[in-house]
């Protein structure tokens, strides 16, 4: 029989002086599933670098979505990104509620009707997308609501929240879904 792990033609890339490579996963799926990975074996961790590199992705590959699974990068020693082409489910989620978050005005934001809690915010700038992510994670690791049992942290002082983010252009636009866990 075919062996699971072929070995896989990767295209290298240079992302701001980093070497980075990119190939192909199969995935029924997903089409054209992509990984993409550091040379370097390290963890990623997911700050505002990650989105920027995030988003150069996205600038070169303009009709794929950039994720991160941190499940799947927690069992390995190499962190990577995945995407693909198309649109996931995610992107197709009606917004229930539209809101401003403080000092955005050029962001759109919106809550969608979708199982788990999702932010999608949606702007022609990478900085105001950037630094309005910023602004929402800080805002949700520090959340908490005793009564309902949600605790920003742990008895050790660890966050127990996290934003998931998944980015995608729309014409000019930047779009990310803010998965929040």
């Amino acid at each position: 029989g075919l062996k699971r792990n072929r070995i896989k033609r990767m295209i290298r890339m240079n992302l701001k002086g980093e070497s980075w490579a990119f190939f192909y996963e199969p995935n029924p799926l997903l089409d054209e599933h992509a990984i993409f990975t550091p040379e370097e074996h390290a963890p990623i961790t997911l700050n505002r670098q990650a989105h920027e590199t995030m988003l150069r992705l996205l600038d070169i590959y303009p009709h794929y979505f950039i994720a991160y699974d941190p499940l799947k990068n927690a069992r390995q020693d190499h962190g990577y990104y995945f995407g693909g082409k198309g649109n996931i489910p995610l992107a197709k989620a009606e917004e229930s509620h539209v809101f401003d978050i403080p000092g955005f005005v050029k962001v759109q934001a919106s809550l969608l009707n979708w199982p788990l809690s999702v932010i999608r915010l949606r702007t022609s700038s990478v900085k105001n997308l950037l630094n309005s992510i910023e602004y929402l994670t800080l805002r949700w690791q520090q959340y908490s609501y005793p009564s309902l049992d949600i605790m920003a942290k742990d008895e050790k002082g660890n966050n127990h929240h996290e934003i998931l983010p998944v980015f995608r252009r729309e014409g000019e636009d930047y779009i990310a879904e803010l998965i929040l866990v």
